[in-house]
């Protein structure tokens, strides 16, 4: 039972724990964790731990978190949904980007282009961070890479601006977006801005400032990443998936999993066993 051959495959109930119920009533446990105990002669830990049980493994003691697996994924706790708050507030921000810049004529969107934003079963316009399945997310991405092409197109449509450091006297070519930001912090309004840009210039300014400034935008990889990323919260710990007919599954090997889902404001994850 404490052989390191035990992970990364099925390994079947014993008499251990064949007599105790799979399905778990008790609040604070899942089902199979009872049986995974008794197999490892430890105890369910419940409600009050960040983790469901110590485990021993080949010598190794583990903190191990049990999963019911369903159709190959899985919801996380507490921990899951502290890790993707920040996240989910950048998707949050995204979200609000999109049905900001759909219509706008400056970015001169097509007719397909439109779509992505405005098709499907969920459209992004109306879509919530709380609630991002696994299609939406490739969506978004798609989105992201557009936006990223626009913000690039916009940005070289733009003459650059030379400015004097005011500390260091020294002069410098600076973009638009600088120029505005800076002008901003000195206290100049819209109109003292926009009389030295131009109105054109300050229009396609303020879409890049106050709407396409945003990471996923800037680099439309960084959303995957930052999605993916949140495996880190099972780092040093020791994942048991169950299932009541095959027995448990020891998984140490975070590349198996990946974020497939995002549903009531928690990550759920997809797992290649």
């Amino acid at each position: 039972m404490t052989s390191v051959d035990l992970f990364h495959k099925w390994t079947p109930w014993t008499a251990l724990s064949t007599a105790i119920p799979f399905k778990c009533v008790t609040a604070g446990k899942g089902d199979g964790e009872d049986r995974v105990a008794a197999e490892f002669h430890t105890v369910a830990l419940g409600q009050n731990s960040n983790y469901d049980m110590m485990v021993d493994v080949g010598g190794t003691r583990w903190k191990a978190d049990v999963k019911k697996l369903d159709n190959l994924s899985f919801n996380t706790g507490v921990s899951g949904r502290d890790a993707l708050r920040p996240i989910k507030a950048q998707i949050d921000r995204f979200l609000m980007t999109v049905a900001a810049v759909v219509d706008s004529p400056l970015l001169a969107l097509t007719a397909d282009q439109k779509r992505l934003f405005t098709g499907g079963r969920c459209p992004l316009v109306e879509a919530s961070p709380d609630e991002v399945a696994a299609g939406t997310i490739e969506t978004m991405e798609r989105v992201a890479q557009l936006l990223n092409s626009k913000q690039a197109a916009l940005r070289a449509s733009l003459p650059g601006r030379r400015f004097r450091d005011p500390i260091t006297a020294v002069e410098k070519n600076i973009t638009a977006e600088q120029f505005y930001k800076i002008c901003s912090a000195y206290g100049k309004t819209g109109a003292e801005i926009s009389a030295i840009l131009g109105a054109e210039a300050m229009q396609k300014t303020e879409l890049l400032v106050h709407h396409l400034d945003h990471p996923f935008i800037s680099d439309p990889a960084s959303m995957r990443r930052s999605l993916n990323g949140l495996t880190r919260i099972f780092d040093s710990m020791l994942l048991i998936f169950v299932d009541e007919e095959k027995g448990y599954y020891l998984l140490k090997d975070l590349g198996k999993l990946s974020l497939q889902r995002i549903t009531k404001g928690s990550p759920r994850f997809v797992v290649v066993l």
